[in-house]
């Protein structure tokens, strides 16, 4: 299993692929794990007899994205996508809630992706930081499209 936690993510997202988002820097408070599907239930009973359905795992990825400027702005060697940009975060965060598959690399630098739907945020569920005009996104929450564990953080 790789780390890539202090790694620069990118997304790359639109009809064919085509356009392509690199984070501001690296996510805060990265996590992958696996999650059983809402129709999965268990019962356990004072008997102690337990009585569970098992409907499947899904596994996902969740990060807050920080510091995302409102136009492309380069430093520390690359450029890191703007919100308001006409391919920037506004705009995947709109074409995702159509349930658009985008590919998620834990590192901007390297092959390693995975191919995801978004689950949050569902809805403009993001602010602004106070004083500085920068985005951020609190929780990012995918889910792997294959149903395979993410294995990064």
């Amino acid at each position: 299993m790789s780390d890539f936690r202090f790694n620069v993510p990118k997304i790359v997202w639109g009809d064919a692929l085509g356009n392509t988002i690199i984070f501001p820097g690296p996510p805060d408070t990265p996590q992958d794990y696996p999650e059983p599907y809402d129709s999965s239930e268990i019962h356990r009973f004072p008997s102690g007899m337990v009585d569970a359905w098992d409907g499947g795992t899904i596994y996902l990825v969740e990060f807050t994205v920080r510091h995302v400027p409102l136009t492309n702005l380069t430093a520390f060697g690359y450029t890191a996508t703007g919100w308001q940009e006409a391919n920037g975060w506004a705009a995947f965060l709109a074409w995702a809630w159509d349930a658009g598959v985008f590919d998620l690399y834990p590192d901007k630098d390297a092959a390693t992706k995975k191919s995801c739907i978004l689950l949050k945020p569902r809805s403009a569920q993001y602010g602004h930081e106070k004083n500085t005009g920068l985005k951020q996104i609190p929780r990012f929450v995918a889910k792997s499209d294959d149903d395979t564990a993410f294995n990064w953080y």
